[in-house]
């Protein structure tokens, strides 16, 4: 898709982004209980996690057992690249497939190589509050900036009063904020609803929009607020930071970490390179988005001198001419960035 420049802004050069402050893991927050009627969902923006969050991958051995080395060389690189924090076991890195124990054992490692103050987000996805909330209760002893948390999914699936119940139980048993990870297709939650999840308990504290559209974007800051909604439109993210994201989580920083930095700081600064770098990214998501995702992160990865890693069954690793799609769109950008210094 391409990119529609933001109509106004207040600030230009690429010197003079303004410093970013990033909820870290230093912070701890617990609240036990809901809120009291009135206190509105405007109340608790600077829990939200800001800045440019990458969701790491999971790497696997051929035997579908985890790569503890290259999961802490892949942190390492993407924070070399200029990411503000990591995001563990979220649909990128495959969290769908990793037990509640080796969730933890990934948040431990995480909270071991990043640097002291540095974002660090935790997936949990479960079918029920009670998975739900054990997960939460286990990661409490964690210096989490958040948890970001999927609605159950199933087959089954529950009406808005046994959602907002949901989160509310989560909250109430997590040391850190929680994020509504809307993200699956066939139960998008409704912008009224994830108000009123919002506003149910202290403890929800932002929305992470995964809905690949840039109205439905729209449409859901203009209910809950931008500070309130962390953006996950993987092609569209320069037009999400121009609406107010403060902050994003997306599948193509873990692609092109890099360039996703960058973008983030120019479109705040009103930086020209703006256009190139988001033209980019769109290309790199033809490429990337897919149902085997997470395998396709993985090669551009590996395509930028990550070591070779591999999915977890029954998805596999990607296909010759997969690999060679992406290798040959990160190619084309590397090679004509030259051509980008008079921008």
């Amino acid at each position: 898709m391409s990119y529609s420049e933001p109509a106004t802004t207040s600030q230009r050069g690429w010197g003079g982004a303004p410093a970013l402050i990033f909820g870290g893991p230093q912070r701890r927050f617990r609240s036990k209980s809901p809120r009291h009627a009135g206190d509105g969902i405007r109340e608790l923006p600077s829990l939200v996690p800001k800045g440019v969050l990458a969701p790491l991958t999971t790497p696997f051995d051929r035997q579908g057992e985890i790569d503890d080395e290259t999961f802490r060389a892949e942190i390492e690189w993407l924070l070399a690249c200029g990411v503000d924090g990591v995001v563990v076991g979220g649909s990128t890195g495959e969290g769908y497939a990793l037990s509640p124990a080796e969730i933890e054992r990934l948040v431990a490692a995480a909270i071991e190589v990043v640097p002291r103050g540095t974002t660090v987000v935790a997936g949990i996805i479960a079918d029920s509050t009670r998975e739900a909330v054990a997960v939460a209760a286990s990661l409490s002893r964690y210096p989490l900036a958040a948890v970001q948390v999927t609605p159950p999914h199933y087959i089954f699936t529950p009406n808005d009063d046994e959602m907002v119940d949901f989160y509310t139980a989560v909250a109430s048993s997590a040391s850190a904020p929680v994020i509504i990870y809307n993200v699956i297709p066939w139960l998008q939650l409704a912008p009224a609803l994830i108000a009123r999840i919002l506003d149910a308990h202290a403890g929800v504290v932002a929305v992470k929009h995964s809905r690949k559209s840039i109205d439905a974007y729209r449409d859901l800051v203009g209910c809950v607020g931008a500070e309130r909604v962390i953006a996950a439109i993987d092609n569209q993210l320069a037009d999400c930071y121009a609406i107010g994201a403060t902050g994003s989580i997306a599948a193509i920083t873990a692609a092109a970490p890099v360039e996703s930095a960058r973008l983030f700081k120019a479109v705040r600064a009103g930086d020209p390179i703006v256009g190139p770098i988001a033209a980019f990214l769109a290309d790199l998501w033809t490429v990337v988005g897919g149902a085997n995702l997470p395998a396709r992160v993985k090669a551009a990865q590996m395509a930028q001198g990550l070591p070779a890693s591999h999915v977890r069954a029954p998805m596999r690793d990607v296909s010759e001419a997969e690999e060679a799609a992406i290798a040959g769109v990160l190619r084309q950008w590397s090679a004509g960035k030259g051509d980008l210094r008079s921008v």
